[in-house]
């Protein structure tokens, strides 16, 4: 019997772990739930699910699952974990970030380890080939002894919807959980404790916020771990990457 999964949140992102899920024999979204009935009932529709609820609480109580996919806002993600983790789910996998604060991490940290349960975070580049030739290439030594990790993650966004829009993205917007912290520098912090395998020590960082929107649009920063490498992590929401080749050589600025 596939792993039986309910996905809560219907929008774009959870179009993908439909796609992911349809291309597995192990796996099976078999429920979903998303705060608009009707958007839940549409995708319940395209992708086969036994049901759709109006609230996530329903599912966990309503549904035989063997996990819970959150593909939800930032900012509902604490809560959401906690009330799986109530529920008596012991297997839950949350879309980035996980959370908005140190404590929040270390809240659910520690009602992860009461409950015996996994929860991870959804970050999908630690499963891509390249990744797992430098875990390789680390393994046997071959590059010598790792003394930095550079990661760099950034994007353009024009900030064209106006900041009276409630209907804008939500990377745009504070109070959902929006910003580069969140959206794109989490990828590289991750990257770096990935490739470290060791415990950060010390961490510091500078950054901008939007005039326009409020949120953090610009984050640098070091990462010092136990040991001898140190993480460089680079990201901005107003960074236009161009690649310009010829035959013989490429350049970035």
């Amino acid at each position: 019997m596939p792993f039986r999964i309910g996905i809560v949140g219907c929008g774009s992102v959870s179009e993908r772990h439909a796609r992911g899920a349809a291309a597995s024999d192990e796996v099976a979204i078999v429920a979903c739930a998303d705060r608009k009935p009707d958007v839940a009932e549409g995708w319940a529709a395209r992708h086969g699910c036994e049901r759709a609820y109006g609230d996530y609480a329903d599912m966990l109580a309503g549904h035989e699952l063997d996990g819970v996919l959150l593909a939800t806002w930032p900012n509902l993600h604490r809560e959401q974990v906690l009330g799986c983790l109530d529920a008596g789910m012991r297997a839950i996998l949350c879309e980035k970030a996980l959370a908005l604060s140190g404590a929040e991490a270390l809240e659910i940290w520690a009602a992860a380890r009461e409950a015996e349960a996994l929860v991870t975070e959804g970050y999908m580049y630690r499963h891509h080939p390249a990744v797992a030739t430098l875990d390789e290439l680390l393994a046997a030594g071959r590059l010598g002894a790792l003394d930095s990790i550079h990661a760099a993650f950034s994007i353009l966004d024009p900030e064209e919807a106006s900041p009276d829009d409630d209907a804008r993205d939500w990377r745009q917007r504070v109070e959902l959980g929006g910003g580069a912290p969140y959206d794109i520098a989490c990828y590289c912090v991750d990257a770096c404790n990935l490739l470290a395998g060791a415990v950060p020590r010390r961490t510091l960082a500078v950054g901008a916020h939007s005039a326009r929107y409020g949120t953090i649009n610009r984050l640098y920063g070091l990462i010092e771990y136990a040991g001898s490498p140190v993480g460089i992590v680079a990201s901005s929401r107003l960074l236009m990457l161009y690649c310009v080749r010829n035959a013989s050589w490429r350049t970035a600025v």
